[in-house]
């Protein structure tokens, strides 16, 4: 009788002890398993200057600022979202990853290439023309960030106070800030 107790006694703080220990493993998985969930960004991607920007406006910090006739195009090397002002000979050029155009909002860290660019999946571009009908002097970014938001006809872009380099020998720099809405 006292084998019996003692046997039934054992199996129930087996019993016990596997429950506590089960119970204290199921909750290491939940850990361990949340530890591993990927983690969604959901902080919207606004530029700090958009609203000081008119919309469709760039703002060189060596001329006024300008507005123009809005085209893109795009293939496997980079996408081309391109402004011309036709009355002040200005352009700017917006490079970015080829293929697609933009789904979700991003940010872009802005890279300086003088080439044609092709920019990484995370990386763009910036040139801008400045100059007269018989002059040109062309700059592109050296840094700075260029934010994207997907709207409902198209995306927006905008970028603030980036640094810029002319490249054609004197090499002067500046800044340049603007936002611009494409309709696809």
């Amino acid at each position: 009788m006292k084998k019996e107790i003692l046997t039934s006694f054992s199996i129930i703080l087996l019993s016990m002890a596997l429950f506590f220990s089960c119970k204290k493993d199921v909750s290491r998985g939940i850990e361990i398993m949340n530890y591993y969930k990927p983690i969604v960004d959901n902080t919207p991607v606004v530029a700090p200057c958009e609203s000081s920007l008119a919309n469709n406006t760039v703002y060189p910090a060596t001329s006024a600022s300008f507005s123009g006739n809005i085209s893109v195009s795009n293939n496997s090397n980079f996408n081309e979202i391109r402004m011309d002002s036709y009355s002040t000979y200005e352009k700017i050029t917006i490079y970015l990853p080829g293929g697609l155009w933009p789904t979700k909002d991003k940010k872009y860290t802005l890279i300086h290439s003088t080439s044609t660019p092709s920019p990484s999946a995370n990386e763009a571009v910036i040139m801008y023309k400045a100059g007269n009908y018989f002059t040109s002097y062309y700059y592109y970014s050296l840094s700075g960030s260029l934010y994207v938001n997907v709207t409902a006809t198209g995306f927006k872009l905008t970028f603030c106070d980036i640094p810029i380099e002319e490249t054609t020998g004197t090499f002067n720099s500046t800044t340049i800030e603007g936002k611009i809405s494409v309709t696809l």
